[in-house]
């Protein structure tokens, strides 16, 4: 099963294309680097819609709000009507294929558009779609395969893993740690938050401002390797439990032990979505000390104000320990 980097390994020059496959009519492939967002893949007929593939919903599960406002897992193709705002996100369900959002189903033309495309997609790239539900394992990329990991210029507490598409798929996949990207040939991987957050509570409590430049070099490749390792969320949270001795616990349950005194002073508290990763030490009885990796910096903040501060930070995973 390709990852999401080796898809775009596979459609070849130019590197970020766009790209053309398929004919009679082609199927136009662009890529989305969106910093600071989900890269994405956009596959595209002159139909009315086109396919969207989220990084993160193809190499692991993703969640997102849909139309009524609630919360539901997703990936890994999302159906989008090109003038409007509709979106279908088709995956696999207990033992059948399903359209899961509570905004009901696309029309017959749209699902003949998307039948199209995919079978377009799957001759030309090779990419059989993932099954996906929470708690299920996706596929990772080869680990046998070498990664070569290159200290670039840093100009931040949280920078950047890139990785240069060119060596995709050959002995030795080259990697690059830099703020900015290193080259038209490199692609978005990760930042390093959720690993930082991670050290800060372990050993960085008092050192100010605290980032990537606080280790090695060969910690930070260290780090890299295990950035490499992610597939999605899970992992990430997964890591996290398991270097801090935690538990993945929901926000209501987090912010009631934050607020009401259950969770004792001297509390670590991992805290993330998809986009970003803080890490909480609870201090004192009426306040709690929140790292930011983006500037290296620690604020403290009263314990009253916990629950609101993270639904504004839209952080909706937690490890507790």
């Amino acid at each position: 099963m390709n990852n999401f980097a080796q898809i775009i390994a596979a459609l070849g020059p130019p590197p970020g294309g766009p790209w053309d496959i398929g004919d009679d009519p082609p199927l136009r492939v662009t890529y989305n680097p969106n910093p600071g967002g989900v890269p994405t893949l956009i596959f595209a007929l002159n139909t009315g819609v086109h396919i969207t593939i989220f990084r993160n919903s193809w190499d692991g599960v993703a969640t997102i709000q849909d139309c009524t406002g609630g919360q539901v897992d997703v990936g890994p193709y999302c159906l989008h009507t090109t003038a409007g705002n509709e979106r279908w996100f088709r995956q696999y369900e207990g033992s059948t294929w399903a359209w899961v959002t509570d905004c009901g189903t696309p029309t017959e033309r749209y699902v003949k558009a998307f039948n199209a495309m995919m079978n377009t997609m799957n001759a030309y790239l090779g990419i059989t779609a993932r099954k996906q539900r929470r708690g299920e394992q996706p596929e990772g990329p080869d680990t046998a395969q070498v990664n070569r990991i290159t200290i670039g210029t840093i100009t931040s507490s949280n920078p950047t893993l890139w990785v240069n598409l060119l060596t995709l798929g050959q002995d030795s996949t080259d990697y690059t740690i830099a703020t900015a990207s290193p080259g038209s040939d490199f692609m978005y991987v990760n930042q390093f938050c959720s690993i930082l957050s991670i050290k800060w509570l372990q050993a960085g409590r008092g050192t100010v401002p605290y980032g990537i430049d606080n280790f090695s070099d060969a910690d930070k490749r260290v780090m890299a390797q295990t950035l490499i390792g992610y597939t999605g969320m899970d992992d990430q949270i997964a890591y996290a439990e398991t270097q801090l001795g935690g538990v993945r616990r929901p926000l209501d349950v987090v912010a009631r032990g934050v607020m009401d005194g259950t969770y004792p002073v001297g509390t670590n508290i991992w805290a993330g979505n998809d986009f970003h990763v803080i890490a909480i030490y609870l201090r004192s009885e009426k306040e709690y000390e929140l790292y930011d990796s983006n500037t290296g910096l620690v604020t403290v903040l009263p314990r009253s104000g916990f629950k609101q501060a993270m639904q504004q930070l839209r952080n909706d995973a937690f490890v507790v320990a």
